[in-house]
């Protein structure tokens, strides 16, 4: 490496000016996604005057992005901390929100708050969830608030999203079919409280464990490796399997076995869902031997009895007449 005194005094020059020019153009394009953000968010600055005894009066001032999303704050509406949500906020949002407000001027009041509501579309009229984030820059020495900035941005997005992840939990507790959230190899991630009513086990014992193991798989006529390459080629796999319960007892399981997909990454979860069939299994059986034995005798019926005859005569048949006289129960 030659020493800086080896060095050509322009090609110093360059490399530095090249240096300063990324480091400017680096720097541009941080403002330029700041302000780019910046314009998105609305923001308010609301002061309050030196006189008069309502602590709620004072002076409010709004960017551009803030009139855009609420579509304009009257001069009349301009004085009170809270008069703008009169003529944008929902209903059932804006006293709320308003309380929040007015209780963060207290001198007890919150230095910083967060919250969410709706506010109307100025274009369409449609609500719109919004995040309201306001911080308490300045107090008076009896604590009083002096100076309050808040920040306007959509959260429609995130609400809609929080709320689908609610109504996704709610589903996964209350469901009564059986619902296993498992890895590839359909080992246990999550259990809901159907399954381990199913199952006779609580939540923690499933964890980990073979959602469909291999012997159930095979009591049932199912090839583990032919569900394993269905499921790898991004199909649904459905078939009844037996588990055996916690005490020992057997359960009929309609399994439906799915892939969630995963954008722009690889799988990593399935979702099995099962129905206990059991109970439906031994009523059809009860009820196919009801047609064919008398509920009080336990004799066979007219037809089962026909039924029953006439495979004593195809048997008699195959083997002679002898062997039908000597093993026929008739």
């Amino acid at each position: 490496m030659l020493p800086l005194t080896l060095i050509p005094a322009g090609l110093f020059c360059s490399l530095a000016g090249c240096a300063l020019v990324i480091h400017a153009a680096g720097r541009r394009q941080r403002l330029d996604r700041q302000h780019s953000l910046l314009g998105e968010i609305g923001a308010a600055d609301w002061r309050r005057l030196p006189f008069g005894g309502s602590l709620r009066l004072g002076r409010m001032s709004f960017s551009p992005a803030w009139q855009r999303i609420t579509g304009g704050v009257p001069a009349s509406r301009r004085s009170q901390v809270d008069g703008w949500l009169d003529e944008v906020a929902h209903p059932l949002d804006r006293e709320q929100a308003g309380a929040a407000l007015r209780a963060q001027l207290l001198p007890d009041g919150a230095a910083e708050q967060r919250q969410t509501l709706r506010l109307r579309s100025p274009g369409n009229g449609e609500w719109r969830w919004h995040e309201l984030r306001t911080v308490v820059q300045q107090r008076d020495r009896r604590g009083r608030a002096l100076r309050l900035l808040s920040t306007l941005a959509d959260a429609s997005g995130q609400h809609t999203a929080a709320e689908r992840e609610r109504i996704s939990a709610g589903l996964f507790q209350h469901l009564q079919e059986g619902v296993l959230v498992t890895d590839l190899q359909l080992r246990v991630l999550d259990a809901n409280p159907a399954w381990c009513r199913i199952a006779g086990q609580p939540r923690e014992q499933l964890l980990g464990r073979r959602a469909a193991p291999p012997d159930a798989l095979l009591r049932a006529g199912h090839d583990p490796a032919a569900v394993q390459r269905t499921l790898d080629a991004g199909q649904d796999w459905h078939g009844h399997v037996s588990l055996q319960r916690a005490d020992g007892s057997f359960c009929t399981l309609a399994l439906s076995i799915t892939t969630i997909p995963e954008p722009g990454g690889p799988l990593r979860f399935r979702v099995v869902t099962a129905t206990d069939e059991t109970e439906l299994l031994s009523q059809r059986q009860l009820l196919q031997r009801q047609s064919r034995y008398d509920a009080l005798t336990g004799l066979p019926s007219q037809g089962e009895f026909m039924r029953q005859l006439r495979g004593t005569l195809e048997a008699g048949g195959a083997s002679g007449p002898r062997s039908w006289r000597m093993n026929s129960p008739w």
